[in-house]
C-alpha cells in the first residue's frame, strides 16, 4: 500500500499531470458543472449525451487531444515566457538599487555621525604613532644588544689568540726541552721510542759482524714487507740520528757496494740488547 500511494503522490505532483489535469477541467467545464448539479443521473446523462458530448469523436477530442495539446503547449512555452518577464523584472530591480545606492550615498552626513568618524580617525591615527615608537624602541634595544654581542666576540677573539700564542710558546719550548733531553739521552733510554724495524736491523747487522750491505738488508726486509726499501731507509737514518750506524761505505774489495757499520755506541747498545 505504501508503494502505491507513493507512486500517486508522484504522478500527481508531476508538471505533466497537473497541467493536463487544469486544461482537462478547462476544456470540460459544463460536464463538470452538469456532473455536480443537483439534478438526477438520468436527466445528467441525457443532458450529457444530448448538449455536451454528441458523439465518439467529441469525447477523444474533449477528453483527450485539446486538453493533451494544451498541457503540451503550457509546459514547453511557460519557461519561456517566464523567462522574458524574469529577466524584465530583475533588470527592474537592479535600476531601483542602483537608484537607492545613489540617493543614499549623496546623502550628507549628520553632525554626530561627522564627529564619530573624525574620533576614529583620530583613534587610529594615535595607535599607529604608538605602534611605530614601540617598535623604534625594540628596535634600539635589538641594535645595543647586537653592538655588545659584537665587542663580546672581539674580546673573546682576541683572548684566544692570546691563549693561542701562549699555547704555541709552551710547545716550542716543550720541544726544544726534548730535543735537548733526546741528544743527551742515551740509547738504552730512548729504546721504547724506538721502532721496532729499527731494533731488528740493529740486530741484524750486529749479528753480521756489525757490518752489513745495505742491498742485503733489502732484501731481508722484503720477505715482511711490501716496498721494504722505504722502510729501511727510515730505520737506518732512524738509527743514525741515535748515533747507532754510520754512514754508507764503499767497499772496494767486492765492487761499489754500500756498507752499514755499527759504531762504538751501536755495538754498546747491540751487547746490552744481548744480539750478539
Amino acid at each position: 500500500m505504501d508503494s502505491i500511494r507513493l507512486q500517486i503522490y508522484e504522478r500527481l505532483n508531476s508538471p505533466l499531470f497537473g497541467s493536463f489535469f487544469i486544461s482537462w477541467a478547462c476544456w470540460n467545464y459544463r460536464f463538470l458543472v452538469v456532473l455536480f448539479s443537483s439534478k438526477n443521473y438520468d436527466e445528467k446523462f441525457d443532458f450529457i449525451d444530448n448538449n455536451i458530448f454528441l458523439s465518439k469523436f467529441d469525447i477523444w477530442v474533449h477528453c483527450l487531444l485539446l486538453p493533451a495539446t494544451t498541457s503540451v503547449a503550457f509546459i514547453l512555452l511557460y519557461p519561456v515566457i517566464s523567462k522574458v518577464f524574469y529577466g524584465y523584472w530583475l533588470r527592474r530591480q537592479r535600476e531601483l538599487k542602483a537608484l537607492r545606492d545613489e540617493i543614499e550615498g549623496a546623502t550628507l552626513l549628520t553632525k554626530d555621525e561627522s564627529l564619530a568618524i573624525r574620533l576614529e580617525l583620530i583613534k587610529s591615527e594615535t595607535n599607529y604613532k604608538e605602534t611605530i615608537n614601540r617598535l623604534t624602541d625594540e628596535n634600539n634595544v635589538i641594535k645595543k644588544q647586537l653592538s655588545e654581542m659584537l665587542i663580546s666576540n672581539q674580546q673573546a677573539t682576541e683572548e684566544k689568540k692570546s691563549i693561542d700564542s701562549q699555547t704555541l710558546k709552551l710547545s716550542n719550548a716543550e720541544l726544544e726541552t726534548k730535543s735537548i733531553e733526546g741528544k743527551n739521552a742515551n740509547p738504552n733510554e730512548q729504546l721504547s721510542a724506538m721502532e721496532i724495524g729499527t731494533l731488528k736491523l740493529i740486530e741484524m747487522i750486529a749479528k753480521n759482524n756489525g757490518q752489513m750491505e745495505r742491498l742485503i738488508i733489502y732484501r731481508n726486509f722484503n720477505d715482511q714487507f711490501k716496498d721494504a726499501k722505504v722502510r729501511v731507509d727510515y730505520y737506518i737514518d732512524e738509527a743514525k740520528k741515535l748515533k747507532l750506524l754510520l754512514g754508507d761505505s764503499v767497499r772496494r774489495e767486492i765492487g761499489s757496494a754500500y756498507v752499514l757499520s755499527l759504531t762504538e755506541e751501536g755495538r754498546r747498545f747491540a751487547v746490552q740488547q744481548k744480539y750478539v
